[in-house]
């Protein structure tokens, strides 16, 4: 798919990530850009669900650097189909899931199971480094 001119870091509303083990359990992650609020979900420790406001540090850390993770461009890439050329497959027992949403409400949306885009790990460490919480698969 073409991404069209809206589809840039500065027009993102909402950012969705869902990382998880093949069994069904894992993390889910919804960045509100226009409220400036993440909603957490652990699927492990029923406990540790929430909902908060990020605080202007947060969401700055998440906004500078969210763009040197390349999240769209592999997103799109993965649905595409080219997803050997944006990443490669692993040996462990996971999967992801993106959603990015725009202002134009325009969406790209792309998954993978045992096959994770070469930037994961950056966009992982900044999803934990912006919510404090920790992306382990038990």
């Amino acid at each position: 798919m073409a991404l069209d001119s809206n589809m840039t870091y500065d027009n993102i509303k909402m950012l969705e990530i869902t990382y998880g083990d093949l069994s069904g359990g894992g993390y889910k992650a919804l960045f509100d850009f226009e409220r400036q609020k993440i909603k957490w979900t652990d699927e492990y420790v029923w406990n540790n669900n929430f909902m908060k406001t990020l605080n202007d540090s947060k969401f700055e850390l998440l906004c500078t650097n969210l763009a040197s993770t390349e999240v769209i461009e592999w997103v799109n890439g993965y649905l595409d189909g080219r997803e050997d050329e944006f990443g490669r497959s692993v040996p462990s027992l996971s999967q992801w899931k993106v959603k990015i949403i725009f202002n134009d409400d325009s969406k790209l949306e792309a998954e993978a199971v045992r096959h994770f885009p070469r930037k994961w790990n950056d966009f992982k460490h900044l999803i934990e480094d912006t919510t404090d919480c920790f992306l382990k698969l038990r």
